[in-house]
């Protein structure tokens, strides 16, 4: 008998697949069965707002906002999903010439405020991320002067 590596989830949940997918698009609750339409579904705040180069920072704030909570919504992976939102809030606030995002602001002060503002984000309000991702984008901008 084979051991198992320790990354095997094949008696887990994490392992269903969505019947009639030919195994390749996981149980999910759309009930989706085709990878195309996934990766649709999956992508569609990502190509609506990347490259992030809004010349309005209120615009840049909606986007980063609105993709950071769909993010953490859909939780694509098992472990990582905060840090994987954090990166690519970074990376398109790059992309908008704005620096680095600083989060220690909601590691500490305003942690619940930021799980209040994700729980606010299932119903498509993404009103108190942006509020707090202006106070991380402020906060990051003061931290280089």
């Amino acid at each position: 008998m084979k051991k198992k590596g320790r990354y095997d989830v094949s008696d887990s949940i994490d392992a269903q697949f969505e019947q009639g997918s030919n195994n390749t698009v996981l149980k999910n609750k759309l009930g989706i069965t085709h990878s195309s339409e996934m990766d649709k579904v999956e992508a569609e705040q990502l190509a609506k707002y990347t490259p992030c180069n809004f010349v309005n920072r209120s615009d840049v704030i909606k986007a980063l906002a609105e993709v950071h909570v769909e993010l953490i919504l859909i939780h694509p992976f098992r472990e990582g999903n905060g840090r994987c939102a954090r990166i690519l809030a970074s990376i398109m606030a790059l992309q908008a010439d704005l620096p680095v995002l600083d989060f220690s602001l909601i590691s500490e002060a305003k942690k619940m405020d930021y799980f209040a503002a994700v729980q606010t984000g299932m119903d498509r309000n993404y009103e108190p991320m942006e509020r707090l991702l202006a106070e991380i984008i402020e906060s990051s901008i003061l931290s280089l002067s």
